[in-house]
């Protein structure tokens, strides 16, 4: 939309877009090509944009393809047995009754940069981790104590989902899309619940280890449930993580 401010003062581009279409990587395409298009317009010149590696519809394509592609289906066993172990233990303590998308509720927190800077510096340098794998591993504790008891928990876990990857070839740099990839993941504190900082480090380390045994970081688990005809079936059956 062009928002037109009069002779004097200009006008303002207003670009909306669904999220269900883009990512923020696209934004970053998108804004640094419209930039170049203005810009060429300016000097009165056809814009030259850099080229597209793997379009949207041949990455789509492609994922379906690599879904049914043999080599992928060894992972299947990993995720039915990841859902399945101890599946009575890993329920989160949710009430049906209760916990539904009526109640949803919104809680904003404001955290301090005293919280914030160990999150995203020290604490993941001195543990070789992320902060998502602090984070984690926060809920899981919180989760442990909430319930009373270190039983494991199932959860959901999103990526950015551009796993170039999962399709032979694909380079993913400068295409435009929403990618997002979503795995379970058993969070599993083997009793590390106590307080104090030592246990919170041997947990940061066994939630840190869960993570990342995820196969090629989780991008097969939705290619197997979705496009995959003969592991879909299976991995639907059973129930998922009630935590996201």
């Amino acid at each position: 939309v062009w928002l037109d401010g009069g002779p004097d003062r200009g006008g303002l581009l207003a670009l909306l877009i669904h999220h269900a279409v883009v990512d923020g990587v696209s934004w970053r395409i998108l804004t640094e090509d419209l930039a170049a298009a203005c810009d060429a317009a300016r000097q009165g010149r056809r814009a030259e944009l850099p080229a597209v590696g793997t379009p949207w519809a041949a990455w789509a394509h492609g994922l379906a393809e690599a879904a049914g592609a043999p080599a992928l289906a060894p992972e299947t066993e990993d995720w039915l047995a990841l859902l399945t172990a101890d599946h009575a233990a890993v329920a989160a303590p949710l009430d049906p009754a209760r916990d539904t998308l009526g109640t949803v509720r919104t809680v904003s927190v404001r955290l301090e940069e005293a919280v914030t800077e160990p999150l995203l510096t020290a604490v993941p340098e001195r543990f070789a981790a992320g902060p998502d794998d602090v984070l984690l591993t926060g809920l899981a504790q919180a989760l442990t104590a909430w319930r009373g008891r270190p039983e494991p928990v199932l959860v959901d876990v999103e990526g950015h989902g551009r796993a170039e990857e999962a399709v032979p070839g694909a380079e993913l740099s400068r295409t435009v899309g929403w990618f997002t990839s979503v795995h379970p993941v058993r969070l599993d504190l083997g009793g590390h619940d106590a307080p104090g900082a030592g246990s919170a480090a041997a947990a940061l380390k066994r939630v840190k280890e869960q993570l990342r045994a995820a196969p090629r970081h989780g991008i097969g688990y939705g290619m197997l449930r979705h496009l995959d005809p003969a592991a879909a079936p299976c991995l639907a059956a059973l129930p998922g993580a009630e935590i996201g």
